[in-house]
Parts: structure tokens; sequence; C-alpha cells
């Protein structure tokens, strides 16, 4: 697992001259990758919305919070880290006490900007499809509402997302695609990044926008994926 940003500094590649060999700067293009929120992160909200209100329930409680809000609270997060790290308008800085379940804080730290020096690339995070968000104060009270299921084993990351706007290579060389002959599923360019990270992959159902890298090696199918992704609810 690596995270690899700094600046944005040009990398140069060894080339073959008349004087023999040669530094020469390599042209850097950023590629964005997309995260869509969609059926994975969907699925994966609910099981945790049901599995918090039935651990409650077993209590004599109630969560008191609908769906539909655990849902924009997630994605008000999500959204936020994503036009943080792209320096653009975010609703919840960094460092706001929210907590955040852990699955999903792991995921928010791992998204983020990852050079390719190798290949003269610079892998940014995106989203072009919003969708409904929350305000400050509002993720606040959700905030309040989840953190009563730390006393009954629920854990939580206590910060937003991380300030650090480098992301995690093993997550950002990976996309969701569903348009393969082996089917949908998470893939490739190569076998650097750890297979852990296949779920998150899928999660965010990344895509690269350009598609430079390409895609070689299959790191899981869709069907085998929902049901890992699913099991990660209680840790």
């Amino acid at each position: 697992m690596s995270k690899d940003m700094g600046k944005k500094e040009i990398p140069s590649i060894l080339v073959e001259n008349s004087r023999g060999l040669v530094q020469r700067e390599q042209d850097v293009r950023d590629e964005d990758v997309e995260v869509n929120l969609g059926r994975a992160f969907q699925d994966y909200l609910l099981e945790y919305h049901q599995f918090a209100e039935s651990t409650l329930a077993g209590h004599g409680g109630s969560l008191d919070l609908s769906f539909e809000e655990f849902e924009a609270y997630i994605r008000t997060l999500v959204v936020s880290r994503v036009n943080f790290v792209r320096g653009e308008r975010y609703v919840v800085h960094a460092t706001a006490r929210l907590v955040v379940p852990t699955v999903v804080s792991f995921a928010l730290g791992s998204l983020g900007i990852v050079k390719l020096d190798e290949y003269g690339l610079v892998l940014i995070p995106k989203m072009s499809v919003i969708g409904d968000l929350l305000d400050e104060a509002t993720m606040r009270r959700v905030s309040n509402k989840l953190e009563v299921l730390a006393s009954f084993g629920f854990v939580f990351a206590t910060q937003a997302y991380d300030r650090d706007k480098r992301g995690a290579l093993d997550l950002m060389i990976m996309q969701f695609l569903t348009d393969q002959p082996k089917g949908p599923g998470v893939y490739s360019h190569s076998k650097q990044g750890h297979p852990a990270f296949a779920l998150m992959a899928y999660f965010f159902e990344l895509k690269q926008l350009q598609g430079l890298l390409g895609t070689r090696i299959i790191y899981g199918y869709e069907v085998s994926l929902r049901s890992h992704l699913r099991g990660l609810v209680v840790a």
C-alpha cells in the first residue's frame, strides 16, 4: 500500500542520442478516475443500516435515522473528500469531528492523487454525479445519532477524512468495469495493487475516464465482490 503524490514534478526518462544516454523530461498527463456511488455503495450502506437497526432493536432501542439520511451523510463525506483533493469547494472539512464507519474511513483515506512516474501519469479522483448532500449542521446531527452505536461494538473513525491529498496506489490503479469479455469486475493494468483494495474499487465503482493504463489483470468478479463487501459491515 503506498501513497505517492508530492509536488507535481516532471519525471525524466533516459534516451540515447549521439552523446550516449541522456535524461529528457517526460510529459505528465492527468488521468481522471471517476468515482461513482452506485449499486455497490448502496448495497453496502443498506446492509450497514439494517445491521445497525437490528442491533439497537435487540437492546430495546432504535437508530432514529432513516437510510436516506445515512446514505446522504456518507455521500457528503465522499464528495467532500474528492473535492478537497481536487482543490474544489467541499461541504465538510477534513478535520471536522464526525464519526465515520471504519471501512468507509479507510476507503476515503485511500482515495486521492497518485503519481505514476513510469507512465508519466497523475491519477486524480473525480465525481461527475454528485446527488443530494447534507449541510454541516445536519452532518453533525447524523454523526451524533451514529455515535450511539459505539456502545454496541461499532467502531468509528472520529475525523471526517485524511488531510493528506495523496491516495493509495493499490486502489487508484484499479477499475470496476462492466463491459469486459470476462464479465463485470475489478480490473487493473498490473498485479501491483493489493487484492484487498479490489473491494474499495468496487465500493467506489472506479473507472479511468481516458483509460490510459488499460486493463490486463482481474482482481475479482462482481458477484464475489458484492458478497465480500457486505461481509465488511461488521468490521
